[in-house]
């Protein structure tokens, strides 16, 4: 059995692949797809070098964000389409909820900054960004939450729900996002060998779940391209049985 490691560098390079050679790879959704895996692979790839170093928090707060990631993309993939609500135009609701975003923020820069170059520099920014937003209308992504009980609706092609999903690559992550006094209360419990909330199983849990994000974003890729998802679906869980990790598909 290979190290989880390299299995999840296969999985995410055969995605990068199948993209690369997809008929509409340059076209229309094609090139910000593989974007998008290509900077999922580096959330993944050095969230798994935090854990073989030990960094635990560190590994677990850029996994959460290759969770987001993620979750967003298969949303865009196979959500289920509404009143013409198509891959591309769901594309674009990320989009549009990304570039009001930005505005936030670089309205945020321009009031914190002092007055000359840099404020006019942030203000510059902004406004390119909300003529963009002017040109989209077609309503922002979901929040996270609704995006995943929108998955669980779909297609059926994978058998998680949402909320599973949510709470289990979302919400379980986002303490190591948003550090406080709480967890550094909480952390020096980690120590204890052979407790539920052991360093060691919290680090084997978070093994498994960069694997089952590495499967979500390949199995999307599979299906943006109309390939069957049986093989990848067998392979997965008997990878997650071969590594003793819990089967979630």
């Amino acid at each position: 059995m290979l190290s989880p490691q390299k299995i999840l560098g296969a999985w995410v390079s055969e995605a990068e692949q199948l993209l690369a050679s997809a008929p509409a790879a340059n076209e229309g959704c094609g090139p910000v797809w593989r974007d998008v895996v290509s900077m999922a692979k580096e959330y993944f790839l050095a969230s798994m070098s935090l854990l073989d170093k030990g960094f635990l928090f560190p590994a677990c707060a850029l996994l959460r964000i290759a969770a987001e990631l993620t979750l967003k993309f298969r949303w865009c993939i196979e959500a289920p389409g509404v009143g013409g609500d198509t891959k591309e135009v769901r594309l674009m609701r990320w989009k549009e909820k990304s570039v009001h975003e930005w505005i936030n923020i670089l309205r945020t820069c321009e009031e914190s900054d002092s007055p000359g170059e840099g404020a006019s520099e942030w203000c510059l920014r902004r406004s390119a960004l909300e003529k963009l937003h002017e040109q989209i209308t077609q309503g922002e992504m979901p929040h996270v939450r609704e995006l995943c009980d929108q998955l669980a609706e779909g297609t059926g092609t994978e058998p998680w729900g949402g909320a599973r999903v949510y709470l289990g690559l979302f919400r379980a992550y986002n303490p190591a996002v948003h550090v406080d006094v709480v967890l550094l209360e909480l952390k020096p419990a980690e120590g204890r060998p052979g407790t539920p909330s052991s360093a060691e199983q919290r680090a084997r849990w978070a093994y498994r779940d960069l694997l089952l994000c590495a499967h979500m974003l390949r199995a999307g890729v599979y299906l943006y391209c109309g390939r069957r998802l049986d093989g990848v679906r067998s392979e997965f869980n008997t990878t997650m049985d071969g590594l003793g990790f819990h089967r979630f598909a």
